[in-house]
């Protein structure tokens, strides 16, 4: 098309002829603000002369003006017999153009600087290429996909709930679930949106008119201390409430995150408490797959990741796969590691069965080769403080532990080595990504976690060095949520406890607070001159309003009942002006044993305090409390279970708050009825048990049907 400069144009904007050397001509008119009738009048006087003068074979006409089918053939007459109908293009036609033509709008500043998409996309660029990288990144795994009955569930869940939070143990499939439930509503027009950590910033993105759905992998992550420190928490509750409440049901949120973390979370989370977010639907917990679900998982696996055929021939030995599928510690994520090439390429044929079984025996070990013999020491350290650092830390933050851990010990730090560690590592065990804040790292995979986990029970004194060099009291529990083995839990803190010194409490003063507190809380021996320590130091602190927490009550129930003189004027200071709304229920029981231990004259100012949290705590808190209470051995009573939940939920309450050292029970009985009876009934109902109790004792083992899946014909 020949264009021409703005100005006098004799009624042509630009032009073009056709094959047979025959004149088509352009003609575009900005008559937005003066209406449709100014714009026929022009035409009829100014341009349809112009037009006869010129007589194209075909003339073409746009207006900025939005034009109805009428005014269409109004124009076309003005200008017959050069302009048909179907020339005639207003303003939702140039639009409607510009949606099949992107590329048009980008090219053309005018246009897209009044275009909320395209300066959407420009403002928000980061989040919109990493969320078409991650899709298809979700995309190139659906040959591995085997769709579960979960699926259909959360399916239904987020039709009717339009939010849904995956929860499961590691390696079960989470994270698959979500990228292929994520990938099945962008088949249907959705346009998919990754929430990395911080869920503030896809607000930005949020648009009331596009079908939308938001996908946040791991949303607690290792660091959901820090995160609900932040009121993520709260954010996180808003956004699901956006999603919910959106018009036409037009945006989907997807969730996921370790079944462990999950629970945790709903205890120490007034935002997940009192939004209900637990007893909503919202939550799908991923639990045991069936026999014959396992066995397409596996299937997909060995005949999609690429083996070479001598390495598939093993698993056909004497049904091999049907000793996999029936393994105890199957999960998708364990299956992916040992089917996948590059994992195994130091593995012969003949012996790769022997790999499976060692990888099944010991799921955490598929970590062992690449960790021990591919890194050297300082790449090892950096990937211990990722996985157990309660925080995503920058390169800044490696350099600093880095530097802490070469003085303890008494290495020479070299910058050179510490880059190539960095570069070592990245990609193969840690990811690094980039925050709003800079790029931050992260471990790939939580299974290397518990790799790490089973290596440092391994050397106690390495594992109490790197949590002392850490030196985060979050990090000590996020690691008691990793690992089990409360002794050996025990032996580390213990350890951290004798390692800190007077000299050392400026600097790791949290560290050892909220270890003392640990080992007191399970009776635990220690030290009176460490706990008094650390009395002493909080009590210093000042009468500040900080809100208190459950290590600072401990520790000083502790103190109390070892020490002969008390200063109980200062205590009292203390503990009148210190927050008490945000506490635990596990701080307010302590905090009546402290109180009990005051003498008579503090009492009347304390207890007052203490009643008047206390009801505000079960006012808020009652009704999720007693939905947390398993009823499922009371259903063989002869009697209503109405009756049996609610004689249940009483009993249990009272009983909870008759334990507190100080009689506030009918203080409490404001909160008691005001149970949302109701809705507790609704939770416990014994049909949900029945068909709890009916999935659990499914057997779905089928062997016909697996060797037939496996069948090679």
């Amino acid at each position: 098309v020949e264009r021409f400069k703005p100005g006098r144009d004799g009624g042509v904007d630009g032009r073009f002829f056709t094959s047979d050397n025959m004149e088509v001509v352009i003609q575009s008119k900005h008559y937005l603000k003066s209406g449709y009738k100014s714009l026929l009048n022009h035409c009829l006087k100014t341009e349809s002369p112009k037009v006869r003068k010129l007589n194209p074979s075909r003339y073409i006409f746009a207006c900025s003006e939005p034009l109805s089918r009428i005014q269409k053939s109004e124009l076309a007459n003005t200008f017959t017999p050069y302009l048909k109908e179907n020339d005639v293009y207003g303003k939702d036609d140039l639009n409607d153009l510009l949606k099949i033509h992107p590329e048009v709008e980008k090219n053309h500043y005018k246009l897209w600087l009044t275009s909320t998409t395209i300066l959407q996309h420009l403002l928000h660029h980061g989040i919109y290429a990493r969320s078409r990288y991650t899709l298809e990144d979700v995309r190139s795994k659906l040959k591995f996909y085997a769709k579960t009955s979960t699926h259909d569930l959360a399916i239904s869940r987020l039709s009717n709930e339009h939010c849904i939070i995956i929860t499961g143990a590691p390696g079960i499939g989470k994270t698959t679930l979500a990228e292929q439930l994520s990938n099945d509503l962008v088949s249907n027009g959705y346009q998919f949106i990754e929430v990395q950590n911080d869920i503030n910033e896809v607000w930005d993105v949020f648009q009331d008119d596009t079908k939308q759905v938001f996908y946040y992998d791991d949303f607690l992550g290792s660091n959901y201390l820090e995160a609900f420190s932040n009121r993520e928490d709260s954010s996180i509750v808003k956004f699901i409430n956006a999603v919910r409440s959106a018009s036409c049901g037009n945006k989907k949120f997807i969730l996921t995150s370790r079944a462990s973390i999950f629970n945790q979370s709903l205890k120490i989370s007034n935002s997940f408490n009192i939004s209900h977010i637990k007893s909503r639907n919202l939550v799908i917990n991923i639990e045991n797959l069936s026999y014959y679900e396992k066995a397409e998982i596996l299937y997909n696996h060995i005949f999609f990741s690429g083996l070479n055929e001598s390495y598939i021939d093993e698993f056909y030995k004497d049904n091999f796969y049907l000793n996999i599928v029936k393994h105890k510690n199957f999960n998708p994520r364990l299956i992916s590691f040992i089917t996948s090439p590059e994992r195994i390429s130091h593995i012969e044929s003949k012996s790769y069965l022997k790999h499976i079984i060692t990888s099944l025996n010991n799921p955490q070990d598929i970590w062992g080769h690449a960790f021990t013999e591919q890194l050297k020491e300082l790449d090892q350290v950096l990937i211990y403080y990722i996985a157990f650092c309660n925080i995503s830390p920058s390169l800044s933050d490696l350099k600093k532990f880095i530097l802490n851990y070469c003085e303890c010990k008494h290495i020479h730090f070299n910058t050179e080595k510490f880059n190539k560690s960095v570069n070592v590592i990245s990609g193969s065990f840690v990811i690094r990504e980039l925050k709003n804040d800079g790029h931050k790292y992260i471990i790939i995979n939580p299974s290397l976690r518990d790799y790490l986990i089973s290596k440092l029970k391994c050397d106690t004194d390495f594992s109490i060095d790197i949590f002392f060099i850490i030196n985060e009291p979050n990090s000590i529990s996020n690691f008691r949520l990793f690992t089990f083995d409360r002794k050996y839990q025990y032996i580390i803190i213990d350890g951290l406890v004798k390692l800190i010194t007077p000299n050392e409490l400026s600097t790791h003063f949290k560290l050892l607070e909220k270890c003392i507190a640990i080992l007191l809380n399970y009776d635990r021996r220690v030290n009176f001159s460490s706990v008094e320590m650390i009395y002493e130091k909080i009590i210093n602190m000042g009468n500040t309003n900080k809100p208190l927490d459950d290590n600072e009550t401990v520790i000083i129930h502790a103190y109390l009942k070892q020490k002969n003189v008390v200063n109980f004027k200062i205590l009292n200071d203390f503990l009148i002006n210190r927050d008490w709304h945000l506490i635990s229920e596990d701080c307010l029981k302590t905090l009546s044993n402290i109180i009990f231990l005051f003498p008579e004259n503090y009492l009347e100012k304390l207890t007052k305090i203490f009643e008047i949290n206390s009801l505000l705590f079960w006012e808020n808190n009652s009704t999720d409390y007693a939905k947390s209470i398993s009823m499922i051995d009371f259903y063989d009573c002869d009697y209503s279970y109405r009756q049996v939940i609610e004689d249940t939920v009483i009993d249990s309450i009272s009983d909870r708050i008759e334990s507190y050292s100080i009689d506030i029970l009918a203080v409490i009985e404001p909160a008691i009825d005001s149970l949302e009876m109701d809705d507790i009934i609704d939770h416990h109902s014994p049909e949900y048990y029945e068909s709890e109790k009916e999935k659990k004792n499914t057997d779905t083992s089928d062997e016909g049907l697996i060797i037939n899946l496996f069948d090679r014909g």
